[in-house]
């Protein structure tokens, strides 16, 4: 994935929401196929995934410690 990319469905289920894909992410079994729109065009991106054994929360928190993401506080 590329910044500017927009996700339109992952193996097949749109993801028109956060919670649509969440729905969708849970349901990848190790693979997914994530169709995105880039520069006018819909593409294809394969994904291999390994199995991540933190909580939504320490991700969270991960990401603001990065600064990826901003702090709540």
């Amino acid at each position: 994935m590329r910044y500017g990319d927009i996700l339109l469905s992952i193996n097949g289920e749109k993801t028109g929401s956060l919670e649509d894909f969440l729905q969708a992410r849970r349901q990848c079994n190790g693979h997914m196929v994530a169709r995105v729109f880039r520069q006018g065009a819909e593409i294809d991106l394969a994904f291999d995934l390994r199995p991540c054994h933190k909580t939504p929360l320490e991700v969270l928190e991960e990401l603001q410690s990065r600064g990826v993401l901003p702090s709540g506080s």
